[in-house]
């Protein structure tokens, strides 16, 4: 029995080591991928004391059959098909500062429009969705919290042909100031936006 066991053992260990060479040989060391870093298109700009960040919403991928955020807002918001979003995001230490949007406009006219209230055959759900989005969290008529100094807006636009202009027009009242085009990443994009607002100045 012990005999028979040995001689099994060893054969095992014989053809594990005739098999070993072949194993290393055919084994292929994997190549690290190379991590594919994503820009977001954005306009940048400062008014008194209000800096504003413009970004396009995200448009459907191409070759990808998803639904994007833009045709889901589209969709959900009961928007004009062919309708264009911008986000516009106001960050200031004033929050009567942050209580309008305002209004964009692309070198060549094409004019983005704040959203207003949501329309009454929204659902609930929807509801809800537009004053988070669309609003900025607040619903029509309703004021910012004093400790607030960052707000973000949905704008809309029938006639949008997609590029990416070096400047975009901000206005709002008799002010008004020109937004810079900037290619930045994610990280870059929420270092920005989390980061103190500019404090204004007497």
């Amino acid at each position: 029995m012990s005999r028979l066991f040995c001689q099994a053992a060893a054969t095992a260990f014989a053809v594990a080591l005739f098999l070993l060479p072949a194993c290393t040989e055919t084994a292929q060391p994997v190549a690290p991928q190379k991590l594919s870093v994503i820009h977001r298109s954005a306009w940048l700009g400062e008014n008194e004391g209000l800096q504003l960040i413009a970004e396009t919403v995200s448009a459907p991928p191409q070759g990808e059959a998803v639904l994007s955020e833009h045709e889901v807002l589209l969709s959900r918001f009961q928007l004009p098909a062919g309708s264009s979003l911008m986000r516009l995001h106001l960050l200031c230490s004033d929050p009567t500062q942050l209580l309008h949007a305002g209004s964009l406009q692309l070198p060549d006219g094409t004019l983005f429009q704040a959203l207003g209230a949501a329309p009454a055959s929204l659902s609930r759900a929807d509801r809800l969705l537009w004053d988070t989005l669309a609003l900025g969290g607040l619903a029509v008529g309703q004021q910012a919290s004093i400790d607030s100094h960052r707000r973000s807006f949905l704008l809309v636009s029938s006639d949008f042909r997609r590029h990416k202009p070096e400047s975009v027009k901000w206005s709002r009242g008799e002010s008004s100031t020109t937004l810079s085009y900037r290619a930045w990443t994610d990280r870059e994009r929420q270092i920005f936006l989390e980061g103190p607002p500019l404090q204004q100045h007497d």
